[in-house]
């Protein structure tokens, strides 16, 4: 009989990027529940509903993340939808 596949669970699920202004950034999606990222992800969110979350991951106060540079704001977005997304293990 064939030996079962296991899967080594993500020790670390956290993102880090580093922003066009130098700064780095991590983004932890342990730090949220189910429904805040069902919250976020769907559309029609405020700035400040979408801040509230987003500096529960990052730690960034909320005035800052809204009046960062544009590009830098969507390299949070884009870091905090692959941390959502990314697979919860690894088959190796």
């Amino acid at each position: 009989m064939a030996k079962e596949v296991t899967y080594k669970v993500a020790d670390d699920l956290k993102i880090k990027v580093t922003l066009y202004s130098g700064k780095e950034v991590t983004i932890d999606p342990m730090k949220i529940t189910m429904r805040e990222w069902k919250d976020i992800t769907n559309l029609g969110k405020t700035a400040d509903e979408e801040a509230a979350i987003l500096t529960k991951v990052t730690g960034i106060k909320e005035s800052e993340l809204i009046d960062m540079l544009q590009p830098d704001y969507r390299l949070i977005i884009d870091a905090f939808i692959r941390a959502g997304t990314q697979p919860l293990t690894n088959p190796t």
